[in-house]
């Protein structure tokens, strides 16, 4: 009679390592770019829906009329104070997202560029940057995905200025890198990052900054409780969905400025595809939402202004390395960079403010394409152009490859 063996029973350390390997898998891995769209998209229909869609420029003009306001000049903005404003808290709150996704996948380091020459190009793509979010009106965020998403006519105005501020700025990209080359500077560059890189991976502490990330959402929660607690709904689902961003962002690393630059210099259309993937689902959203009533149709004013705004925040996101919803999640990783970046984008949209304002600068209509197109017809021209756009991204990714 053969002998029965014994059952073998995980021990703990067993249980440890698969839930160690699991939350590695959510957390220390970067999502795809197609889930980071998808997310993105469904979280911008459901801030529709209970209230607005997404923006960013709200907090940073609160942010900058301050900082004028310190210099003697009078902004255009009113100056609510920054923690009862409800689009400076969810800008705030995407930077908190970042920083706990960040925190989760313990790799949050302070990241100083190695040429400071990039402080002064974040500095200046951000001005850039402020100067065409007011003008357009709206950012990547607002003035195109939103305002695409909601079929605003403004929406496909700004995605060709933006387009051609890219394709400048990656004119400028090129030359700069050729010029690094020849000089023997990006050579030294890669080695002192390599090296950055490796020092922090070999710390053997990967546990504390999870439990620091924890400890974020603890405290992200204690805030939104405390703003419901006082009665600031809007600021309180404002901050909500603020983390939300910020987080989705980090963990895909979305990066809109890629998304418009890589076509024009690797012809990579990964994240290209994702903001189509982005904005196709928060078009649908949005269309749920005005045919049921639930939400009137959003606009933004569109003309010269908005083409002419459009570019040149096409060529500042270039030239910062970073659009405005990548400034903010960028910051949560802590870079530096991106801290310039932000000085610039809130001061040049402060002062841009109150020149438009002092100019007696008048905006274009606002266009809903339903009035026009008809609710279907609009909807449908919509995708159409999104199909276009998908077609184009493969043709070009097609065309490059075989150059190569």
């Amino acid at each position: 009679m053969s002998a029965i063996a014994p059952a073998i029973t995980p021990s703990r350390t067993t249980y440890w390592s698969y839930l160690s390997e699991g939350y590695w898998r959510l957390f220390g891995r970067a999502w795809p770019v197609w889930l980071g769209g998808l997310l993105l998209g469904l979280a911008n229909f459901a801030y529709f829906a209970v209230g607005a869609p997404w923006f960013v420029y709200g907090g940073f003009s609160l942010w900058g009329g301050w900082l004028i306001s310190f210099a003697g000049m009078t902004p255009a903005v009113k100056l609510d104070l920054p923690w009862l404003h409800a689009a400076s808290m969810q800008d705030a709150g995407t930077i908190a997202g970042a920083l706990i996704s960040c925190l989760l996948a313990s790799d949050f380091r302070l990241r100083m560029p190695q040429r400071r020459i990039r402080l002064v190009e974040g500095l200046g793509g951000g001005l850039l940057m402020g100067v065409g979010a007011m003008l357009a009106p709206g950012c990547n965020i607002g003035g195109f995905f939103s305002a695409m998403s909601a079929l605003s006519l403004s929406g496909f105005v700004i995605f060709f200025g933006l387009l051609g501020g890219a394709w400048t700025g990656a004119v400028f990209a090129k030359w700069r890198l050729n010029r690094e080359i020849r000089s023997g500077i990006l050579t030294r560059y890669e080695q002192s990052a390599e090296t950055v890189t490796s020092a922090a991976a070999s710390t053997g502490r990967a546990w504390r900054q999870p439990l620091a990330g924890v400890l974020g959402v603890v405290v992200g929660l204690a805030v939104l409780e405390v703003f419901l607690g006082s009665g600031l709904t809007n600021v309180a689902v404002f901050w909500l969905f603020g983390l939300i961003f910020g987080f989705i962002l980090q963990r895909s690393g979305f990066c809109f400025t890629a998304s418009f630059r890589d076509l024009f210099t690797s012809g990579d259309a990964r994240l290209a595809r994702g903001v189509i993937v982005a904005i196709a689902v928060a078009m649908l959203g949005f269309a749920v939402l005005v045919a049921t009533g639930l939400r009137q149709p959003f606009t933004l004013a569109v003309g010269w202004h908005t083409l002419v705004g459009g570019y040149l925040f096409g060529l500042g996101m270039v030239i910062a390395g970073g659009c405005a919803s990548g400034t903010l999640f960028r910051l949560g990783e802590g870079s530096v960079q991106f801290l310039f970046a932000l000085l610039g984008g809130v001061v040049g949209a402060a002062l841009t403010s109150v020149t438009l304002r002092s100019a007696g600068f008048q905006a274009g209509a606002k266009v809903w394409l339903g009035d026009s197109l008809g609710f279907q017809g609009a909807l449908f021209a919509g995708l159409g152009f999104l199909a276009i756009w998908l077609i184009m991204l493969q043709w070009n990714e097609m065309r490059r490859r075989a150059v190569r």
